[in-house]
């Protein structure tokens, strides 16, 4: 009989979900030796289907989707309230009405069905047990000491998580019907189930909690943290905006919107907050952003399938940005022959063609889609890349701005404001184009200030780091604590 990777043909046949990755096959067959000296995931925990949440009850309260966790499993909830609704949360309103709500109990550990590799797994605790969650998450009530589950989730069967993941196109998935094919050793259960075991594993978790709860205390979100200090340095009246902001009315007759010179025809424009917004940023010194760019604002271009491991060049996608950041590690490449005729691109307007290779300091912008869109990342490697259709690449001239200040300046709440009262488009098909992006303002201050800006906005995130290192060694050695008795 045919072996394919120790795996034999006939297994796929015979596998009960007809499923027929690899991944998922071999991994099965594997765990399936000696069956009786193992317990599934699903024999000591139990899968719960979240009752139904009447919003209407609620009145303001914290939530959170897949995108509010990170890696340790801390959240970062955002703040819902239907009365005075955000329109930068307008994606999180539309699932929440739709019902993709629900409130997990103490002791409750929740795994994010999309992506698991990322390992987005919460523990509810004291601490976030007031937090609404999206139906993304599997929400599992375990039948044994529930930080000592959640600590095995975590360390010792994460990779069994991916292994039976389904892959499929875009992005592998979980189904809760195959927890029960993640297997751990029975002894090791009974040993972990031991009470003098059992307590002296969660007295040393508990005493290590308190440690990361005590560093989350000075702990900032990044956002916040430059957010704040472009505020602060600008003297812009935060308070005012949020005041306008919480407002739904606008300040426009209709007629207006025929006669203002800007040609804002948008509603959203003649937002108080968005009159306030514009108005603020200009009241100093300010340039256009077409002012300050070395080559011009362009968008790069579209692909199919022309992937090639082997190619000279990377595509950068959207989702290689969307948080704030390039994520180097998972780069395609695109095949040499579809780079050689994308390296540059016809602008109208401009005799030149103008590349489309992305170069150090480059900063790169999101266009589309919301919880995306104005989403930007700064090229901080050198990397031989070219950039997808959904992509603004702005390269400035130096002598002007840095294009870290620039970076900054683009994640600041005031500027993300701008591109929500430009973007054009209902729903999850939003854009904004370089064409209107050419005529937003930026501070008109000197190199140096800029640098000065960026210098403390680096060494408070520096210190941030810091922190999130110190959480991360502690996480590391609750995990072979975990592992010690498993």
């Amino acid at each position: 009989m045919k072996i394919l990777n120790n795996v034999k043909l006939n297994s796929f046949s015979k596998e009960y979900t007809n499923r027929f990755d690899y991944n998922y096959i071999s991994y099965l067959i594997t765990n399936n030796e000696n069956k009786n000296e193992k317990v599934s995931l699903l024999d000591i925990s139990k899968v719960i289907e979240p009752d139904s949440i009447n919003i209407e009850e609620l009145g303001e309260f914290k939530y959170c989707q897949i995108s509010d966790v990170d890696s340790d499993g801390f959240t970062y909830p955002v703040i819902i309230d239907f009365e005075n609704q955000r329109p930068e949360l307008s994606d999180y309103y539309k699932k929440i009405e739709k019902g993709d709500i629900f409130k997990p109990q103490k002791g409750d550990v929740l795994i994010s069905k999309i992506r698991p590799y990322l390992k987005e797994i919460v523990y509810i605790d004291d601490s976030n047990e007031d937090i609404y969650f999206t139906k993304a998450f599997i929400l599992l009530r375990p039948l044994i000491d529930s930080r000592l589950f959640y600590g095995c989730i975590r360390s010792s069967i994460f990779k069994d998580l991916n292994s039976i993941s389904r892959t499929g196109k875009g992005y592998p998935t979980l189904n809760p019907k195959d927890l029960a094919y993640v297997f751990l050793d029975r002894e090791s259960i009974d040993k972990l189930n031991k009470s003098n075991n059992s307590g002296q594993i969660s007295a040393e978790l508990i005493k290590s909690d308190a440690e990361i709860k005590k560093l989350l205390s000075n702990k900032k979100d990044d956002s916040a943290i430059i957010n704040d200090a472009i505020i602060k340095y600008f003297g812009y009246n935060i308070n005012k905006f949020n005041s306008l902001n919480n407002k739904k009315i606008y300040t426009a007759k209709f007629n207006q919107f025929g006669n203002n010179i800007d040609c804002r025809f948008s509603s959203k424009f003649h937002r108080p907050a968005g009159e306030f917004v514009y108005n603020e940023i200009i009241s100093k010194p300010y340039y256009l952003l077409k002012e300050v760019v070395e080559i011009p604002i362009i968008t790069g271009q579209g692909i199919s399938d022309e992937f090639d491991e082997n190619g000279d060049y990377y595509y950068i996608s959207m989702a290689d940005i969307s948080k704030w950041k390039i994520d180097y590690d998972n780069l395609k490449s695109v095949e040499n022959n579809y780079s050689n005729s994308h390296l540059s691109k016809k602008v109208k307007g401009i005799s030149d063609p103008v590349s489309t290779i992305v170069e150090k300091n480059d900063v790169l912008m999101m266009r589309s889609g919301e919880g995306g869109i104005g989403k930007v990342a700064i090229s901080d490697e050198d990397v031989n890349a070219i950039f997808c259709d959904f992509i603004i690449r702005f390269r400035f001239n130096k002598d002007l701005i840095n294009p870290k200040f620039a970076y900054y300046y683009f994640r600041s709440q005031y500027f993300q404001y701008m591109i929500e009262i430009n973007k054009k488009g209902l729903g999850n098909n939003t854009n904004i184009f370089p064409n209107n992006l050419q005529d937003f303002p930026i501070p008109n201050i000197s190199i140096e200030e800029q640098k000065g800006i960026v210098y403390e906005i680096d060494k408070e995130l520096k210190q941030q780091r810091e922190i999130i290192n110190s959480i991360e060694t502690i996480m590391k050695r609750m995990d072979r604590l975990i592992c010690s008795f498993i």
